[in-house]
C-alpha cells in the first residue's frame, strides 16, 4: 500500500445539514430550510409552528436567500470517497470512515456508479444489464451511521456508460438504442472521447437513471441523498445532439434531472438530490446543461459547480461572472476551486451576506492536502469540507 494522499474539497457554504422544506414548495425560493434560531435574517423568518418541528421555540423556517447570521450553526463537513480507497470491504470502509470521523467529517459522498458497475442494490439496474457488484453502499450507510455521519450515494459516471470500450452494461444499452452515437449508423459510440454516453433524449434512459435513484432512496432508508456530477451531460459531439436547438438541449438535461428528483422524492421525501456540474459557461457549451435556475426552481437541493483553476484571480473572476447570472435565492449553491491555498484567500473574500447577490455563495475547494490539514481548513466557521481519497 502506498502513501495515502487526500484530495480535499472544502465548501464554505451556508447549507443546512437537514434540508427540510418548510412549505414543501420548490418554487421561487419558498422552499425554505428549518434552521436553529439565530441562523436566519429576521425579515425572512417564519416561525409558524406548522412549518418546522421546533414550532419557533428552537428553530425557524428560513427561505433560500437568507440562511446567514453570525452564529456558527450551519456546519457540514463531508467527504467524497472513490471506489479505489476505503471502498472494497467492510473493514476498509470502517477504517476510512473512522479516520474521517476522527477529523470531524460528518458527511460522506460514496461512489456507487462507475463504468457500468453499481455497488448497491437496485432492481432497475439488475434488470437492465448493469454489472451488479457487492453491496458496498449498504456497508457504507451502516458504518457512516455508526459514526454519526450522513451518507450520499454518488453517481460518479452520471450518463457515462463505459470507459474505453463497450462492456457488459454499455453493450446492452447499445442494443436497446440507449447510447449516443457518432453517426447515423451508430458505428462509433465514443465520438465524445474515451466515454460512451447514455442518451438523455431517450425517455427510457431517463426512466432508467430515475429508477436507480429511486431504488436507492427506497432500499436504504438511512441514505441521506444522491448526487450526480459533471458527467451527467448531453455532449455536443454526438449525432443525436447535433440537430437540436440549444433550448431543446437544455430542456432534455433539465427534464432528466427533474425526473430524477421527482423519483427520489416520490420514493422518500427526506432524501436529498445534489448536483456538481462544471462552470456555467462550460456546462452550457459542452454539456448542454444550464443550471443557473436549478436551485431557485427546486430542480436540486444542493448545487456545487466546479471552479477548478490554478489561481485565485481566475477562480474569483469566473465565480463573479456566474454569480451575475444566477438568481439570489441560492443558499444551496457553492463554488469549487483547484488549489488548497485558495481556501484561505476565498475565506477572506466571501463573507456571510456581503452583498444581496453573493450572500448565499461559498467556496468549494479541490486540492491535494494530507489528512492532517483537515483541522486547519475547518477553522473557518462555515466550512463544508469534503475530500476525494486516492492512493499514490
Amino acid at each position: 500500500m502506498g502513501k495515502q494522499v487526500f484530495f480535499l474539497f472544502a465548501i464554505l457554504a451556508f447549507v443546512a445539514a437537514n434540508d427540510t422544506g418548510c412549505k414543501n414548495n420548490y418554487n421561487l425560493g419558498s422552499y425554505g430550510k428549518c434552521v436553529p434560531l439565530g441562523c436566519c435574517e429576521a425579515n425572512a423568518q417564519d416561525s409558524d409552528e406548522s412549518l418546522c418541528e421546533g414550532g419557533g421555540s428552537t428553530e425557524t423556517c428560513c427561505f433560500r436567500d437568507n440562511v446567514c447570521g453570525a452564529n456558527n450553526c450551519l456546519n457540514v463537513v463531508g467527504t467524497w470517497v472513490s471506489r479505489y480507497n476505503y471502498h472494497g470491504s467492510y473493514g476498509e470502509i470502517d477504517q476510512g470512515f473512522s479516520k474521517l470521523a476522527a477529523k470531524g467529517v460528518n458527511r460522506v459522498y460514496f461512489n456507487i456508479w462507475a463504468d457500468g458497475n453499481l455497488y448497491a442494490q437496485s432492481n432497475t439496474a439488475s434488470s437492465n444489464g448493469v454489472i451488479m457488484q457487492d453491496d458496498r453502499l449498504d456497508m457504507a450507510v451502516s458504518i457512516a451511521k455508526s459514526y454519526g455521519m450522513e451518507v450520499y450515494a454518488w453517481f460518479e459516471y452520471g450518463t457515462q456508460a463505459s470507459y474505453g470500450q463497450l462492456n457488459g452494461f454499455s453493450s446492452s444499452a447499445a442494443q436497446k438504442g440507449w447510447l449516443l452515437c457518432g453517426d447515423a449508423g451508430c458505428s462509433d459510440y465514443f465520438a465524445g472521447g474515451n466515454y460512451a454516453y447514455l442518451n438523455l433524449i431517450n425517455p427510457e434512459v431517463v426512466s432508467f437513471l430515475a429508477g436507480i435513484s429511486a431504488d436507492l432512496a427506497k432500499n436504504y432508508p438511512q441514505l441521506d441523498g444522491i448526487q450526480f456530477d459533471d458527467h451527467f451531460a448531453l455532449p455536443n459531439e454526438f449525432y443525436q445532439v447535433g440537430g437540436l436547438s440549444q433550448s431543446q438541449k437544455f430542456g432534455y438535461t433539465r427534464d432528466a434531472m427533474v425526473a430524477i428528483r421527482d423519483a427520489v422524492k416520490g420514493a422518500r421525501g427526506s432524501a436529498q438530490v445534489s448536483y456538481a456540474p462544471s462552470t456555467l459557461d462550460f456546462s452550457i457549451n459542452n454539456h448542454n446543461v444550464d443550471w443557473s435556475q436549478y436551485l431557485i426552481d427546486g430542480v436540486v437541493q444542493e448545487l456545487a459547480p466546479q471552479y477548478y483553476f490554478t489561481s485565485y484571480s481566475s477562480f474569483k473572476s469566473t465565480l463573479d461572472k456566474d454569480l451575475s447570472r444566477v438568481p439570489r435565492h441560492q443558499n444551496g449553491l457553492v463554488a469549487g476551486c483547484l488549489e488548497a491555498v485558495l481556501i484561505l484567500q476565498s475565506a477572506m473574500w466571501i463573507k456571510c451576506c456581503p452583498t444581496p447577490l453573493r450572500r448565499t455563495f461559498g467556496a468549494f475547494l479541490f486540492g491535494s492536502l494530507m489528512m492532517s490539514s483537515v483541522t486547519r481548513v475547518m477553522t473557518h466557521p462555515r466550512s463544508h469540507l469534503a475530500n476525494k481519497m486516492t492512493e499514490q
